[in-house]
């Protein structure tokens, strides 16, 4: 089945939906409704479309996980925060070039995953 939009409400914190079988696109309310959300695991699924640039909305984001799904598309660089310690997107299809804002605020990752995807470009020697 699809995630329901419905069930986002804007009090939630985690939000874990991985290693079901889960398919279409990531609903909007995601981003919009739960605007307190501290971790996002959609790992392990069958999702497709695109990351959502509205995942950077999330003042105090900590883990966002959404590895081994179908996502296409770029990642985008407001996803990258002072508080993000985990980006875990690996095996995907997502492409394009690594965001500058990974060199510029990604001073707090502790785990970044980005294999088996089709980034392309250069990784800066200011990342690590």
């Amino acid at each position: 089945g699809q995630i329901p939009p419905e069930i986002f409400t804007p009090t939630m914190q985690n939000f874990d939906v991985g290693d079901n079988a889960l398919v279409g696109t990531i609903p909007p309310e995601l981003y919009t409704v739960s605007e307190n959300l501290l971790n996002i695991r959609i790992s392990d699924n069958r999702l497709t479309g695109t990351l959502p640039r509205g995942l950077g909305d999330y003042p105090a984001l900590s883990s966002f996980s959404a590895k081994n799904n179908t996502l296409t598309g770029t990642l985008p660089g407001e996803i990258i925060s002072d508080t993000l310690e985990t980006l875990d997107v690996g095996t995907n299809r997502l492409r394009g070039e690594i965001p500058r804002e990974m060199y510029m605020f990604g001073t707090s990752l502790k785990f970044v995953n980005l294999g088996i995807n089709d980034f392309d470009g250069t990784i800066s020697t200011s990342f690590g």
